[in-house]
């Protein structure tokens, strides 16, 4: 397996959201996956279905991105961690 899959802005587009998630999960330890906020109805269901799944919307300016990831077991998972804190910055130039 790799170390990591991620799926930013892609899923929504995929025919069969379920079964790209489950090679997904077959082919990672870990994965992560993003939604822009109009584009979650079809992905979001899936992805809160996953054991162990964590969860976090950052939001720039109005806009919302949710985001998702997840381990392959439970030792991994405990060493996932995903820091979305970072330095505000000005968007206005």
């Amino acid at each position: 397996p790799v170390d990591l899959v991620v799926a930013c802005e892609v899923l929504y587009y995929c025919s069969d959201v379920a079964k790209q998630v489950a090679l997904m999960r077959r082919i990672a330890r870990a994965c992560l996956v993003t939604c822009y906020q109009t584009r979650t109805a079809r992905v979001a269901p899936i992805l809160e279905q996953i054991e162990g799944v964590s969860a976090r919307t950052i939001e720039v300016d109005s806009h919302l991105w949710h985001l998702w990831w997840w381990a392959a077991d439970e030792d991994s998972a405990s060493k996932v961690t995903l820091d979305v804190s970072g330095p505000s910055r000005d968007h206005s130039s």
